[in-house]
């Protein structure tokens, strides 16, 4: 019987483990092998903690619905029978529609139309009329660039400070680093932002598949077309916990070992007890993981370049109410406090609420560190936490949590930087058919991009595979 083994246990790992464990289902002829570090757990950082009652997300909270990745998870979803726990926001809720910002010790709300643009107070959209009236004939170089550069360059330089408050809320990065092809692949960079605005449709990053579950078109429909995010009740590690579930039942084989070699040339792969040689072999490890598996080879020092980032995640509770509704705030690159470099706040109460679910306390959820953490130690979690509360008195005015909870996730966040998309490149064709990789290393740090990408690697396995 033929093997496939899926390396790493988080989304990405259960994804693809669950993409071949359905295609398998008719014949029952492929024996699927599913790795992962017994000292992890199973989910990676999608980690969802009730503490007396109240819900706590380590990692991420919601999920957005839009597109083909969008598409891809909620058909992950109902294919789980988990449509039932899915918490929609609403585009038009304040959670959806409102934004702020952290400016000179205040919080600013970002505008959400063309007529709150002209009226706002925002000091980084001053000139941002003229900016975008200028902004189709000012050219860029056709190399990869920063995410600074093509804010700067196409607009001005305040819309580049406030675009590095955008890349803390999803990258925790400096955007003088992070390419902006990689990032964000929609955007073609040598074509006018403001013409495509008006321009039907947007390029995917990744080429759709038709669904798994093609009845489940009606709920993704339903979704796509009302919410502008989503969650799920108990917390988004209800998903991972039914991938879990589900893989035991179909006999997929999860083996709470670390892989401590592979050999691609040979499929084979060692853990401390055993040694396996399977027919194919999907990693999900996350770059810097996969290349300490490796014998020396340039693919090994290509996976090892692609830099990591240390988060801290501060989850705070509180018996007062939030004066501000929406989802949160970032700060700015200019406005962070290197000594304290609080990245953003989420008002995780606002969005629950939004959902239609009411609860005692409120919650709230601070970033702390992100690339600021690549020159200094990370501080001590007691440490931390006195920043975080520090950083909602000071922009929410709530005073003392009856709750706490620090998280500190190490080398969490893969940074795309300038050249990126040629280094993923070097590394797939290095690797021939020797292993596939998937996760948030490669083609985007999403959970949608990390399901759409373990689907498509395990759906071309299995037919080079011709089961």
């Amino acid at each position: 019987m033929k093997q496939v083994a899926v390396v790493g246990g988080g989304i990405s790992g259960l994804s693809a483990a669950w993409q071949l464990a359905s295609l398998n289902r008719p014949s029952g002829s492929l024996k699927i092998l599913l790795f992962d570090d017994p000292a992890s757990q199973l989910g990676g950082w999608i980690k969802s903690v009730s503490l007396r009652n109240t819900l706590f997300e380590e990692g991420p909270r919601t999920i957005r619905p839009v597109g083909s990745q969008g598409a891809a998870t909620l058909d992950l979803i109902y294919s789980l029978n988990l449509q039932h726990k899915v918490l929609p926001i609403p585009k038009l809720s304040p959670a959806a529609t409102t934004r702020y910002i952290f400016y000179n010790n205040k919080i600013l709300k970002l505008p959400s139309s063309l007529p709150s643009l002209l009226s706002s107070n925002v000091p980084y959209l001053r000139g941002l009329v003229v900016s975008a009236l200028l902004e189709p004939f000012r050219t860029l170089p056709k190399d990869d660039i920063s995410i600074d550069y093509f804010f700067s360059r196409r607009f001005n330089s305040r819309l580049a400070d406030l675009g590095s408050a955008v890349v803390h809320g999803i990258f925790a990065g400096d955007s003088r680093k992070l390419s902006m092809k990689s990032c964000f692949p929609a955007i073609n960079p040598r074509k006018s932002l403001i013409l495509s605005l008006f321009q039907k449709g947007h390029p995917q990053p990744i080429t759709w598949q038709p669904l798994q579950h093609p009845e489940s078109q009606p709920f993704i429909n339903g979704i796509q077309s009302t919410s502008a995010m989503y969650t799920l009740q108990n917390g988004l590690q209800s998903l991972t916990n039914a991938l879990t579930r589900e893989l035991r039942k179909f006999n997929v084989e999860i083996i709470r070992e670390r892989v401590i070699a592979i050999e691609p040339q040979s499929r084979t792969l060692t853990t401390r007890h055993s040694t396996y040689k399977p027919s194919a072999i999907i990693s999900a490890l996350p770059a810097h993981a996969l290349a300490k598996t490796l014998p020396e080879s340039s693919v090994r020092d290509a996976l090892a370049e692609i830099p990591f980032i240390t988060i801290a995640v501060v989850n705070l509770a509180y018996t007062s109410k939030l004066p501000h509704d929406g989802f949160g705030y970032l700060v700015p690159r200019s406005q962070v406090d290197s000594a304290k470099p609080v990245l953003g706040c989420i008002f995780d109460t606002n969005v629950t609420k939004a959902a239609g679910v009411d609860e005692e306390l409120t919650r709230v959820t601070v970033m702390i560190g992100g690339w600021w953490f690549d020159s200094k130690e990370v501080p001590s979690d007691s440490k931390l936490r006195e920043m975080a509360v520090e950083a909602v008195r000071n922009s929410c005015g709530l005073e003392v949590p009856v709750m706490e909870r620090v998280s500190v996730h190490r080398e969490s966040i893969a940074q795309y930087v300038i050249g990126h998309a040629d280094r993923v490149s070097r590394i797939e064709n290095a690797m021939g058919g020797g292993i596939r990789v998937v996760g948030a290393s490669y083609r985007g740090v999403g959970i949608n991009d990390c399901v759409l990408g373990a689907r498509l690697a395990a759906k071309n396995v299995f037919e080079d595979l011709d089961i």
